[in-house]
């Protein structure tokens, strides 16, 4: 059985959990290293480590973690902005982050994916697709033929990205969003939850509505 160490862990930890296990897998450590919001219709992450049928080593911060030759490392960190904490593990560390992909999604010919990249069951992803580096496709995602997704970006549950479209690094395109073929999206851009993307957004902007247009910058 394959044992897993997550490196920062956020609300999408209960997916990754479920991914880790339908590839035969087993989470033996978790270092949170995240400050956690107070949600009260949420759960708390010791809460879900509980859920667990098995008893798992959590860490609150990074202190006591010693690299083992026996894990996989994976990113639990959703957010673009885990770039910082990647980038702290691999300088000090030296470790290298898993590829995590469900056996349920669907992968096309000739698609690539960098390291640390996570793809959730029910995922479609069309021939010669490129993802990036510590990309989270949530899911029950369409990603259409020859896209490029960036590096650290986050495509939410049920988002359609149409053929021929690029996603640049550091973006959040939310759930049920639709980007239309040869789309370009810049950088650290953020597209609203079922906004219809029919025109380039530009970096760093907030786009929403339905056709999607941009409504302040990404601060």
């Amino acid at each position: 059985m394959k044992k897993y160490c997550i490196i920062g862990a956020g609300n999408y930890l209960s997916d990754i959990f479920d991914i880790i296990h339908a590839n035969n897998g087993k989470v033996v450590e978790i270092y949170h290293n995240a400050p956690e919001s107070e949600n009260t219709r949420g759960i708390s992450i010791k809460q879900r480590i509980d859920l667990l049928d098995y008893d798992v080593k959590y860490y609150r911060s990074l202190e006591k973690f010693v690299p083992s030759d026996e894990y996989r490392y994976i990113m639990g960190l959703a957010r673009p902005s885990k770039y910082e904490l990647i980038e702290k593990m691999k300088k000090k560390f030296k470790i290298n982050f898993d590829i995590l992909v469900h056996p349920n999604a669907h992968i096309g010919s000739n698609v690539s994916t960098g390291e640390g990249t996570i793809i959730a069951p029910g995922t479609v992803i069309a021939p010669n697709v490129h993802i990036g580096d510590f990309v989270i496709i949530n899911r029950n995602v369409s990603i259409g033929h020859d896209t490029k997704i960036g590096n650290f970006s986050n495509v939410g549950p049920a988002a359609n990205i149409a053929g021929s479209s690029k996603i640049d690094n550091n973006c959040i395109i939310s759930m049920g969003a639709l980007i239309l073929d040869h789309i370009m999206v810049g950088s650290w851009a953020i597209i609203g939850a079922g906004a219809v993307v029919t025109k380039d957004i530009e970096g760093g902007m907030v786009a929403v509505g339905v056709p999607a247009k941009p409504i302040k910058t990404n601060s």
